[in-house]
């Protein structure tokens, strides 16, 4: 493979690092930009979790270890959630543009950490 790959998974660790750190310290505005409503503290906690905490520690293992599996595991995170939107398009019938848009761009981000699988 060539060594440019490298970077693609690269540079989308750090995008999910950044994002990360949204979810950590702005639970709120990332809870507003997908759609989700935080009823009670509890619910703001989850979201620092989920899109804070998460986002940080799979991050930060990838690039820290560089360790392939780590790539592979964190890019199963996001085809995962991808498919689930492909999958929810159908059931649940959410906006078809807004929810096709972010299941492509987990998909993107997905594959993009997916390559960092094939670095050696």
């Amino acid at each position: 493979m060539p060594f440019s790959i490298h970077y693609v998974a690269i540079f989308a660790c750090y995008f999910c690092l950044f994002a990360g750190l949204a979810g950590l310290i702005k639970p709120n505005l990332v809870a507003k930009r997908v759609g989700l409503k935080a009823i009670n503290s509890m619910g703001i906690m989850e979201i620092r979790c989920m899109f804070g905490g998460l986002f940080i520690g799979l991050s930060i293992t990838c690039l820290i270890s560089g360790a392939t599996f780590a790539y592979l595991a964190f890019s199963s995170v996001w085809l995962g959630g991808a498919a689930a939107k492909y999958i929810a398009l159908y059931i649940d019938k959410p906006p078809f543009k807004a929810a096709f848009t972010s299941a492509s761009f987990d998909a993107f981000i997905g594959l993009a950490l997916l390559s960092g699988y094939y670095i050696q």
